[in-house]
């Protein structure tokens, strides 16, 4: 076995997925390639985008989601399916075997490091060039490494869905009209291109709602600071940002220009713009 084995933690690749998306090869970033591998091995399941729907792999029959779009199209876009898919490559393939590749390596995992792009553009041309020699492997329906990421996969969604799920029941508390609450389905584009994922009247003026759940929430003098968010960034097209934690509860706040995001899971919402917590 080949010495100096990296392996990796979410929470490592949680710090610094969006230093690793910045990153490019050939004009591509991670996202983009690693959707590029699915549209090659899923080529008969490959569905082009409509107005409505975005392009991925749909009708696989084995990959847990019952609804149609296949769980495969959140590979690119979940920061805990990465170190799966590093481990897996450092531990099963680059170490066992002729591989002329070291071990990928994208830092020390027990540190926020600094960011050296000459560095990390080697080690992820690196992750490229593995995945693209061994895709059918990783996505083989009876890889344990796909089984890996899809019940990664799975068990993200199970979250997201509970926490929309309390969303739309708070709202239903308010006086909102169940019949008039809309939650968007997988795949739509107005839930992955503009964060969009409730929907609802009230008053005859229509609502938007981005949903997360979160690792803890503080107010710390006018303002609550929210961790352990994924995707944290600005919306234009929504107004509402609804969070849920079983442990901590719900809140929901109005979005605004004065929200700050200091990192990739983290947002500090001015005190004011909440609307209610439960």
């Amino acid at each position: 076995m080949k010495e100096n084995l990296v392996s990796y933690n979410g929470l490592f690749i949680k710090n610094n997925y969006n230093k690793l998306l910045r990153i490019k090869i050939n004009n591509i970033n991670l996202q983009s390639f690693l959707k590029e591998i699915l549209r090659e091995v899923y080529i008969k399941k490959w569905k082009s985008s409509t107005n409505k729907v975005l392009s991925g792999v749909y009708d696989t029959g084995y990959d847990l989601d019952v609804r149609g779009r296949s769980l495969l199209n959140w590979v690119n876009s979940s920061y805990m399916v990465l170190p799966l898919i590093l481990n897996w490559l450092n531990k099963e393939i680059l170490s066992k075997t002729k591989n002329p590749l070291s071990s990928i390596s994208l830092g020390d995992k027990y540190t926020q490091i600094d960011f050296y792009l000459s560095d990390w553009t080697y080690e992820m041309n690196k992750l490229f060039k593995i995945i693209y020699d061994y895709k059918y492997v990783i996505f083989n329906k009876n890889s344990d490494i796909l089984n890996s990421i899809l019940l990664q996969i799975s068990s993200n969604h199970k979250i997201g869905d509970k926490a929309e799920q309390i969303t739309i029941n708070e709202l239903v508390k308010k006086g909102i009209n169940r019949n008039n609450i809309r939650q968007s389905k997988p795949g739509e584009k107005k839930d992955a291109n503009l964060g969009i994922d409730i929907e609802f009247i009230h008053n005859n003026k229509k609502y938007t709602i981005q949903t997360k759940s979160y690792s803890t929430i503080k107010k710390n003098n006018n303002n609550y600071i929210i961790t352990g968010i994924s995707k944290s960034k600005r919306y234009k097209n929504i107004n509402l940002f609804s969070f849920y934690n079983p442990k901590y509860g719900f809140y929901l706040f109005d979005n605004d220009p004065k929200i700050t995001i200091p990192e990739y899971n983290t947002m500090i919402i001015p005190a004011n713009l909440l609307r209610f917590n439960n």
